[in-house]
């Protein structure tokens, strides 16, 4: 077989999405790159696996076999990096990490010491809200925040944990003042999620007691809405860490008993991996 593994890889992107942009954002390389590793996979394979039309990628039948093969053939090649690599005393090889983009730039203090220690190996973030699917050995972690996953497939294991609170910064607690009750809170202008982060429990109350029109600001990333909060758009929940790092104004009316966890999760056929298990250790240290 002389096609290339990143012809491969392309292709099981494209079959997954059905979008040559989004399959290019998930690996990181260009439009072009994608396309062009596709049509030389079906001149190599002297069939199509695509059919372009405006909506997208649509499979062919040779396209269905590839979409349903590869992910096994990927989960085996990365379980032979991994037990090769783990053989060496000096930690080396690539890990691939996900998580959502919020909480990427958390983790850049662990990343150094973890790789001041051992410098040959690198690391890879893939930061999307997307949920990716562990067994499919593209991504070797996952750290998530909210419910803990439940799957026998999966090891999970806690990490940090913070307080989500009630956040105004300080211009707009001067200009404004901050609600002492729940009775208050439609008084003010809001800065609040979109779509399904809108079911978390913290905001129930919430959306119960504000009228739409008070809600100057929506968005469906929570780092955004955190950063909207600091710029005085409005009151918004923030992770008490953040609102703290960043002189923001504790409001004196809370909903109490409410935290963001966070979960370090791999797929079990990874049990024994020491770079797992060294990214863990680092990650548990620097995020406490």
């Amino acid at each position: 077989m002389n096609s290339s593994w990143d012809d491969y890889r392309s292709a099981f992107e494209v079959a997954k999405v059905g979008s040559l942009s989004q399959a290019a954002k998930h690996l990181g390389i260009s439009h072009s790159t994608v396309l062009r590793h596709i049509d030389r996979l079906e001149q190599r394979l002297m069939t199509k696996l695509f059919i372009r039309h405006q909506r997208g990628y649509r499979l062919t039948e040779s396209g269905q076999v590839l979409l349903a093969e590869l992910p096994l053939i990927q989960h085996q090649i990365s379980k032979m990096e991994a037990r090769i690599q783990d053989t060496s005393d000096e930690l080396s090889g690539n890990l691939v990490i996900t998580t959502v983009p919020s909480y990427a730039p958390r983790m850049h203090k662990a990343f150094k010491a973890l790789m001041d220690r051992y410098p040959r190996l690198h690391l890879t973030m893939l930061a999307t809200d997307e949920v990716i699917n562990l067994a499919s050995g593209t991504v070797h972690v996952a750290v998530r925040p909210g419910n803990k996953p439940n799957s026998s497939d999966l090891i999970v294991k806690p990490l940090s944990s913070a307080e989500l609170k009630i956040y105004a910064s300080q211009q707009y607690a001067k200009l404004n003042g901050l609600p002492t009750n729940i009775n208050e809170l439609n008084g003010h202008k809001w800065v609040m999620p979109t779509g399904f982060k809108r079911h978390i429990p913290i905001f129930k109350p919430l959306f119960e007691k504000i009228d739409q029109i008070n809600i100057v600001y929506q968005s469906n990333h929570f780092s955004d809405i955190a950063f909207a909060v600091t710029e005085s758009l409005g009151l918004g929940i923030v992770s008490a860490n953040f609102g703290i790092n960043k002189g923001l104004v504790e409001t004196p009316y809370q909903i109490d008993g409410h935290s963001e966890q966070n979960w370090f999760i791999y797929h079990k056929d990874l049990r024994n991996s020491r770079k797992v298990a060294v990214l863990y250790d680092y990650l548990a240290e620097y995020l406490t």
